[in-house]
């Protein structure tokens, strides 16, 4: 086993860039996935004779978006001064409060806006091909 302080400290370092890395992910991926799903939901819920997004546009979104702009976040360097911030208390969860607000707030202001495009769209009297092209 290597007790080597210096390699000590940086496993440290990266134990925190990892941990940060990880909720910048999940603070881009879960809104846009959530509000992918719940579009089509609120679509099927108000009645709407098709699906807000195609199939191929969720494949698109997931494939190219998510997971190139996921990769970014994952790989980044740290953080300016990650090592002088004080040690996380044991038992801290990875979504906290303010993280789960914010990934609920995206996820809303997401739907509300697609939703709310594809109504608008419709209603200047596009078809169908049209309203989801827009």
């Amino acid at each position: 086993a290597d007790d080597n302080f210096a390699t000590i400290v940086r496993a440290v370092r990266e134990g925190r860039v990892v941990w940060d890395n990880l909720r910048k992910v999940l603070l881009f991926n879960t809104p846009v996935n959530n509000a992918q799903g719940m579009t089509v939901l609120f679509g099927m819920i108000c009645g709407l004779p098709y699906t807000p997004l195609t199939p191929i546009q969720v494949l698109y979104c997931n494939l190219i978006c998510a997971v190139t702009l996921g990769f970014v976040l994952a790989v980044e360097p740290a953080e300016d001064g990650i090592m002088t911030q004080p040690p996380r208390r044991v038992g801290k969860r990875l979504i906290g409060r303010y993280l789960l607000f914010r990934i609920a707030f995206g996820t809303v202001v997401l739907v509300a806006f697609t939703v709310g495009a594809v109504f608008w769209v419709f209603n200047m009297g596009y078809a169908q091909d049209k309203v989801r092209a827009q």
